[in-house]
């Protein structure tokens, strides 16, 4: 047996172990790596994973029965094989090529089923947006859609979404069919045609994309799988964007995790005579950001983030965009030289506008002094609208007190020590 097929063979393995042992992500990510990686851990005394194992007697149990039956790995090393034929291969918690937003996520999956010809490139990217909305969109969502992901993929950012019918299955044809990435992530096996109308699509995104799920090979579409699907959605995305959902929707619980995971959440503003824009327009109410143009994503993103790496470069997006950032360079040099330029006169708003932004940032450093937050956690914090203090997160990343990493922002250290 190949390397690939004898990975993926350990992978449905320890995949069917946890089911049985009822051991969750976490239980299981700490066993590979207190194993040393997948295979030291699916070739290791039994009782060395039984001590390892600290739960209730039951499972105990539950895991030594399953370890004790030799047939188990027969069975699931004679399946990879013709899975691992059909292009199906294995990432575990362990590898290095582990999707690195995926660790940051509360519930990472333990092991990653994918299958693409052009994976490895995907995978490298660095980059990547959801796109995710109703199964049976309006032409406005679909016009919306269509737009959204035919300029994100000339900006070479991999287009995340669940191949679902409507709005999914959109985004992924159309990121295809401009020469773009894209990532479908699945609620059921690798092996599994769901929808099956989406054959062809399948197709596609394996030649030039990446098909992903952490259900093995032979797994039915459940109720159960698909919210967890989701969480793998938005944990893959720098941000999450709602073309148009109702509000009880699968889409919703989608944009649930990408705040509870500290990704920027968009939504497009819809009809209020359209059931199918309930939920968006409730996302924007509820603080998510109006997604009206490319620029409404690219510029809420923060510098640290995606816009310092997209090509061409910052001009060519928006000349409003360039002096936004032109004028808060000019802001941050004149806060850093207290405003004494005698060239210069301020009027008494501007002195008061300048006073309270210091204020804030004042109130930012405390916050940021031993924890990390989302700029939605700081806004709540400083009691004050969004905009405003993206605007002060904005200056103070400019001028290097500040740095954003996967999804919040934390104090540099040479600011955090000069202000001890």
């Amino acid at each position: 047996m190949d390397y690939e097929a004898e990975k993926l063979g350990y992978g449905i393995w320890i995949s069917k172990f946890a089911k049985f042992a009822g051991l969750n992500n976490k239980v299981i990510c700490y066993l590979l790596e207190s194993s040393g990686g997948l295979e030291k851990f699916c070739t290791q005394n039994p009782k060395t994973t039984l001590e390892l194992i600290a739960g209730p007697p039951e499972k105990v149990s539950k895991a030594a029965s399953f370890l004790k039956d030799s047939s188990v790995k027969v069975d699931v090393f004679n399946d990879a094989k013709k899975h691992s034929l059909n292009g199906i291969r294995l990432i575990a918690w362990t590898d290095d090529n582990y999707p690195e937003k995926l660790r940051t996520i509360s519930a990472p999956p333990s092991v990653l089923y994918i299958n693409g010809n052009n994976a490895k490139h995907v995978l490298e990217q660095k980059y990547s947006v959801a796109i995710v909305g109703t199964r049976n969109p309006t032409p406005y969502g679909e016009a919306v859609t269509a737009k959204f992901v035919k300029e994100l993929s000339e900006k070479k950012i991999v287009i995340v979404s669940g191949m679902a019918r409507g709005i999914d299955s959109l985004a992924h044809l159309t990121a295809l069919d401009n020469d773009g990435l894209t990532i479908a992530v699945l609620g059921c096996g690798l092996d599994i045609v769901y929808p099956p109308e989406n054959k062809d699509l399948m197709r596609k995104i394996i030649d030039k994309g990446l098909l992903m799920s952490e259900c093995p090979p032979q797994t039915p579409p459940l109720k159960s799988t698909f919210p967890a699907r989701n969480r793998i959605i938005s944990g893959l995305s720098d941000a999450v964007a709602v073309m148009e959902a109702s509000k009880k929707s699968g889409t919703m619980i989608t944009a649930g995790y990408a705040g509870e995971q500290g990704r920027d959440l968009f939504a497009v503003p819809g009809s209020i005579f359209s059931p199918n824009c309930t939920g968006t327009n409730q996302l924007i109410q509820d603080g998510a950001c109006v997604l009206t143009n490319i620029e409404d994503m690219l510029w809420k993103i923060p510098l640290q983030s995606i816009q310092t790496y997209i090509q061409p470069s910052i001009e060519e997006y928006a000349n409003v965009t360039q002096k936004t950032i032109c004028k808060a360079k000019k802001i941050q040099t004149s806060e850093l030289n207290g405003y004494n330029n005698s060239n210069k006169s301020y009027g008494s708003k501007d002195k008061k506008d300048i006073a309270d932004r210091n204020d804030d940032k004042s109130s930012i450093y405390k916050i940021l002094m031993h924890t990390e937050k989302t700029s939605d956690e700081i806004s709540q914090k400083l009691g004050i609208n969004s905009a405003k203090t993206s605007e002060i997160l904005s200056f103070m990343e400019l001028s290097g007190e500040i740095i954003f990493r996967n999804g919040r922002f934390s104090l540099t250290d040479s600011y955090k020590y000069s202000i001890n």
